[in-house]
């Protein structure tokens, strides 16, 4: 079995560089064969778009792309997703990634949350804001019954600052 996976692999490597141009195809009929077998040339793109419909439906279904990765039963998509995210942040930094334009066009289109720490920050922010509508004032109290983690959130904001003010930096989150 594992000689057919490698010969497949072969294959699917000559076909990619014809595709590209690189070299020319002597024996287009061995082509047609192996798709009549049921061959996907683009296996990885036909698993991404898989991937990309289970993530339209998580959005359709709860509103927002952040799929929990630690404890979402399908762990192959909410891999899947922590892989998107991590090939744009390779992107970014001018790494090696597996993430073209295309791609980056379909998650934008639904919304996709690049930074989770980013966008979980943006959402504490609106609940301080919602407080602070409420009571006039951002003194949270620590043990905010009402709100929980957004009382944890702003000890950690005061927290960050004061280390910064001391010069000691601050955290990724």
């Amino acid at each position: 079995m594992d000689q057919l996976c490698t010969w497949l692999a072969k294959q699917k490597q000559y076909y990619q560089q014809y595709c590209e141009g690189k070299t020319s195809c002597s024996k287009p009929h061995r082509i047609a064969k192996l798709e009549s077998l049921g061959v996907t040339w683009a296996a990885r793109d036909a698993k991404w778009n898989i991937q990309y419909k289970k993530l339209v439906d998580f959005k359709n279904t709860h509103g927002t792309t952040l799929v929990p990765t630690k404890s979402f039963p399908d762990r192959n998509f909410s891999n899947w997703v922590a892989v998107q995210r991590n090939d744009y942040k390779s992107k970014c930094e001018g790494r090696d990634h597996n993430l073209d334009q295309d791609r980056i066009d379909k998650l934008n289109a639904v919304g996709f949350v690049w930074n989770v720490f980013d966008q979980k920050w943006r959402e504490m922010y609106e609940e301080l804001q919602k407080f602070r509508k409420e009571y006039g004032h951002v003194d949270v109290p620590e043990k905010y019954p009402v709100n929980q983690p957004l009382a944890k959130w702003v000890g950690r904001q005061r927290l960050e600052y004061k280390m910064i003010l001391e010069g000691e930096g601050m955290s990724k989150k």
